[in-house]
């Protein structure tokens, strides 16, 4: 026999999924804008050759935590494992389009340790924003809260004032 699962779990599920792949894609948008940039600086002498390899991680890490802060506002229940999700799915899209772009896919360690990254940067920023929005609702009762400053509520408040 056959059991019947609920639609909303699995509507829940492809909502969540379908927020993790606009996220990924955005973030790789964020990531072409980001390399014309960095395009930029080279061509104008600002950014010295030399650095292209570390500013190139920076953009990557960059990327993926927006695509986890993008994931994370839509997602209520296990936000850190749909950032990380959706950080790791934004390394393996910009692999495929740059392979894509090379005409050469080849496999490496490398592209094992983005994919950490990957996962680490959206998870962390998905964990992160989930704190601030606790920490904010706690605090809601001050009059700055209004804003949604996250951040700006939380030094004044717990730091200047005090509890």
């Amino acid at each position: 026999m056959r059991r019947k699962t609920s639609s909303r779990s699995d509507s829940a599920f492809g909502t969540q999924a379908l927020c993790c792949i606009r996220a990924a894609l955005l973030a790789c948008i964020a990531t072409a804008a980001l390399i014309l940039v960095l395009a930029f600086l080279l061509r104008w002498d600002v950014v010295p050759l030399a650095s292209v390899r570390f500013v190139n991680v920076l953009i990557k890490a960059a990327s993926a935590c927006f695509a986890g802060l993008l994931c994370v506002r839509f997602i209520e229940r296990k936000a850190w494992l749909f950032g990380g999700f959706a950080g790791m799915l934004y390394i393996l899209l910009t692999y495929i389009v740059f392979a894509m772009i090379e005409r050469e896919f080849s496999f490496s360690w490398n592209a094992v340790s983005d994919l950490a990254l990957g996962f680490a940067c959206g998870m962390g920023t998905a964990v992160i924003c989930r704190l601030l929005s606790d920490i904010n609702v706690k605090n809601s009762h001050h009059i700055l809260s209004y804003d949604g400053c996250y951040i700006f509520n939380f030094i004044i408040f717990n730091f200047y004032i005090g509890e």
